[in-house]
């Protein structure tokens, strides 16, 4: 089902931080070690929980906090290589989704991005370079 466009200004974007291999702490002892990523689980529930749009990112080179510099290659990627989730939605749902999935984050890094920071820019009001 199609989701109506969100108003710009109603638009509020959470970006969570996680590294590649980084999963959410599992009971069974398989889990531990061959389950998912976090950022998957993440972008699962954001989907189940009606989030209007998200976008996992891997990034070409990073770091998280307190880690070296790591690179992205096409035949491995290091354990602690940074991915961004960046979810859109109104803040009732970005809230909602923080609050149903406090336990889940606790490891991760989050920021939240009120669209009151941005300024919309359109195409037809740019400046011109106009001598």
């Amino acid at each position: 089902m199609k989701m109506p466009p969100i108003d710009w200004s109603q638009r509020t974007i959470l970006r969570i931080y996680v590294a590649f291999h980084q999963s959410f702490p599992r009971n069974r002892f398989w889990h531990r070690y061959f389950g998912r990523s976090l950022g998957g689980d993440l972008l699962r529930a954001a989907k189940a929980q009606g989030i209007h749009q998200a976008i996992l990112f891997h990034a070409r080179a990073g770091y998280l906090e307190k880690e070296t510099i790591s690179h992205h290659f096409a035949e491995t990627t290091p354990a602690k290589h940074p991915l961004c989730l960046e979810l859109i939605d109104t803040p009732d749902m970005i809230q909602t989704f923080l609050v149903t999935n406090q336990q889940t984050l606790q490891e991760t890094t989050t920021v939240l991005l009120h669209a009151e920071a941005f300024q919309q820019i359109r195409m037809d009001k740019a400046p011109t370079n106009n001598p």
